[in-house]
């Protein structure tokens, strides 16, 4: 379950548009450099060599926890054909 510093991030979000894509990978880098959100290993290319408003890779999987309650979230998208995909709590 979420705790009170992640429970802001504990929202199912659907990502259907490169400007939503963009806001998403904004709100994750300001929680990771505030000490909410750690990545965890696995991730082709880590968030932080990928640019909001840059040219992305054409697969996006990545893991966070939260620092505090382990709370687990996932940040899957697939951007080359423009599916779009999810942010979303695991576990």
């Amino acid at each position: 379950m979420s705790c009170q510093d992640c429970i802001h991030l504990a929202e199912i979000k659907r990502i259907r548009t490169p400007t939503e894509l963009e806001s998403v990978i904004t709100i994750i880098k300001s929680n990771i450099t505030d000490g909410t959100l750690k990545e965890l290993p696995g991730a082709q290319v880590p968030l932080n060599e990928i640019e909001p408003y840059g040219k992305w890779p054409d697969l996006l999987n990545h893991k966070f926890i939260c620092q505090t309650c382990n709370q687990k979230f996932g940040l899957t998208v697939e951007t080359y054909h423009g599916r779009g995909g999810f942010w979303d709590p695991l576990d």
